[in-house]
C-alpha cells in the first residue's frame, strides 16, 4: 500500500520489505514471499501457510506462528521445520538421545536450514532442563531425610520414597542434560546441506552467459532452471532445481525436485533429466 504525502518517493526497484519482490502489475501491491503472497497494506499474508499442518493450533493465515521474535518465516511457508527439529531434539534426548525421533520428523521437513536450527535449539533446551531437573532432584533427596510420621508414639523417617524419587530425578536429569550436550556437539540428526565452498563445483549450476530466457543448465548431478528477472541484480531467478545423484535434501533422496518456495519432492520418471551433458534451452 503506498502513502501518498510529502515524504512518498517514486522507487523503481522491487525487492523491498524482507527483500521480496513488489508485485506491483494491475496494482496489485504484493510482496512475493514464493509460497504465498503477503499485503503490507493488512500485514497479512493472503493464502494459507503450505505447512500449516505442522502447527494445526494456529491460524494457516499468520506470519511465523504468531511469535516473530522467536521464529522467522523466509519465504511464507512457516517456521514449522524449526518447530519441528526443536521438538524432536528435545524428544530425543529426554528418551536417551538414542531414539529414531529425529529421523521420523526429517521424513516431513522442506526446509532442511531451519529443521537444523531448531535442533540447535532443541538440543540447548534439553541441556538447560536437565541440569535443572537434576538440581531439583537432589533437593528432594536433601529434603527427604528431614520427612518423618509419628504412631502409636514411635517416630519413624520417612525417607525411602522421596529419595527414591529424588534419585530418579537426578539420574534422568544427567542423562537428558548428557544428551542435549552431546547431541549438539555431534549435530546429531541434521540433514547435510550444502555448505559454503562443500560441493560447489558440482552442485552449484550458474546461468548460462549466451542465455536470452528461461532455460536450464545441466551438469553430471543433475539440472537447474533459470528464469528471467531483470529486476533480480543478478539477472535471473532459480526456479526449480533437480538432484539425480548425491546426498538427501529436506529427507528426500534423489532423484528430487526442489521447487522454489516449495518442499523438496520425489521426482516422477518423466520430470527427471536423462541427457545431462549439455545446456537445455527452454
Amino acid at each position: 500500500m503506498k502513502m501518498k504525502g510529502p515524504w512518498s518517493t517514486t522507487n523503481s526497484y522491487k525487492y523491498q520489505y524482507n527483500s521480496k519482490e513488489n508485485v506491483t502489475d494491475l496494482g496489485l501491491g504484493l510482496y512475493d514471499y514464493g509460497a504465498r503472497w503477503y499485503d503490507g497494506g493488512i500485514a497479512k499474508f493472503l493464502e494459507i501457510d503450505p505447512s500449516s499442518h505442522k502447527y494445526s493450533w494456529q491460524s494457516p493465515f499468520v506470519y511465523a506462528i504468531n511469535n516473530p521474535i522467536r521464529f522467522i518465516d523466509k519465504n511464507g511457508e512457516g517456521p514449522g521445520d524449526r518447530v519441528l527439529g526443536a521438538i524432536a531434539a528435545v524428544i530425543d534426548n529426554f528418551l536417551g538421545g538414542n531414539s529414531p525421533v529425529r529421523a521420523i520428523a526429517a521424513q516431513y521437513v522442506g526446509n532442511s536450514n531451519d529443521f537444523n536450527a531448531g535442533q540447535d535449539q532443541g538440543d540447548r533446551l534439553s541441556t538447560v532442563v536437565g541440569s535443572a531437573e537434576v538440581a531439583s532432584g537432589a533437593s528432594v533427596i536433601e529434603g527427604s531425610a528431614g520427612v518423618t510420621v509419628a504412631s502409636g508414639g514411635i517416630a519413624a523417617a520417612v525417607t525411602a520414597p522421596a529419595a527414591v524419587l529424588g534419585l530418579g530425578m537426578t539420574a534422568h536429569g544427567i542423562v537428558f542434560a548428557k544428551a542435549g550436550s552431546e547431541n549438539l556437539e555431534k549435530q546429531k540428526g541434521r540433514i547435510k546441506t550444502q555448505g559454503s565452498g562443500e560441493g560447489r563445483g558440482e552442485n552449484n549450476r550458474t546461468p548460462d552467459s549466451e542465455a536470452s530466457g528461461n532455460h536450464s543448465v545441466s551438469n553430471s548431478s543433475g539440472s537447474t532452471t533459470f528464469k528471467k528477472n531483470d529486476q533480480n541484480p543478478a539477472g535471473w531467478e532459480e526456479v526449480s532445481r533437480t538432484r539425480t545423484t548425491g546426498g538427501s535434501h529436506g529427507g528426500v533422496d534423489p532423484p528430487y525436485i526442489k521447487d522454489k518456495g516449495k518442499p523438496t519432492r520425489t521426482g516422477e520418471p518423466n520430470e527427471i533429466p536423462t541427457d545431462l551433458s549439455k545446456n537445455k534451452k527452454l
